[in-house]
């Protein structure tokens, strides 16, 4: 299969991961981590997309999904899916947000720095780099690296990247934050060479790369639901 290198989705002019070094973990006691407000999970999930990407088309019809589901994913995991609903209440996701001075968020109790935004979208990426996963060369292994738009190799311009700095997503929508959360499923009908596996994390906070469907190939299919969690806010300073 012919896999195309990913391009990621948004483009800021900060740099979101690192190659050579990392940035330095921030000192806890500064003020620049003062909290300006700080947020909780609401208590519905969001449903906004489900559907199966195929090479020649995009499938949301209820029925076909369900089959799908029916034959690629275990009872757990088809759990996760939420076929014919527009938002379900929240999935035990119990992540927090701290906004703070500085450009600097705390996500689920770690600090992070805003590497870019915009008016519709905020990436926040760890201080410390981490290493770079291995991809398998079998065929699911490989479908799942194209369904994300932040990827770890996503932003290296020398292609020999070794670390890069874990960099999530938070949505923006006026003055109200939500996190995006990202399921997906792949399978590839190669004969002899068949399989499905799950995303390596289920759900991710990620988003859809939108080259996916020209990146599959003809036996190619990938199960993608797109969800947002909305964050309520506790305190503001």
């Amino acid at each position: 299969m012919n896999y195309k290198i990913l391009i990621p989705l948004f483009v800021f002019s900060a740099i979101i991961y690192s190659c050579k070094k990392d940035a330095g973990s921030p000192n806890s006691t500064t003020p620049d981590n003062s909290v300006v407000s700080s947020y909780l999970p609401g208590n519905v999930l969001l449903v906004d997309h489900i559907a199966i990407y195929t090479s020649t088309g995009i499938v949301t019809d209820p029925s076909a999904i369900q089959t799908y589901m029916n034959q690629h994913l275990s009872p757990l995991d088809a759990q996760k899916f939420y076929v014919g609903k527009t938002y379900v209440p929240n999935p035990f996701l119990s992540l927090t947000l701290d906004i703070l001075t500085g450009s600097r968020v705390q996500l689920n109790g770690k600090i992070m720095e805003i590497t870019g935004i915009n008016d519709s979208l905020m990436l926040v990426s760890e201080y410390d780099s981490t290493e770079i996963p291995y991809v398998a060369p079998n065929n699911c292994d490989q479908l799942r690296a194209l369904v994300p738009s932040i990827t770890p190799d996503g932003n290296c311009a020398t292609g020999n990247c070794t670390k890069y700095r874990k960099t999530y997503p938070i949505r923006i929508y006026g003055n109200a934050y939500y996190l995006p959360f990202l399921y997906f499923a792949v399978s590839n009908s190669e004969p002899g060479l068949e399989c499905s596996s799950t995303a390596a994390e289920f759900p991710s906070q990620n988003l859809l790369n939108q080259d996916l469907p020209s990146s599959l190939g003809p036996n190619d299919s990938v199960l993608v639901q797109i969800c947002r969690l909305p964050m309520t806010t506790i305190r503001s300073k």
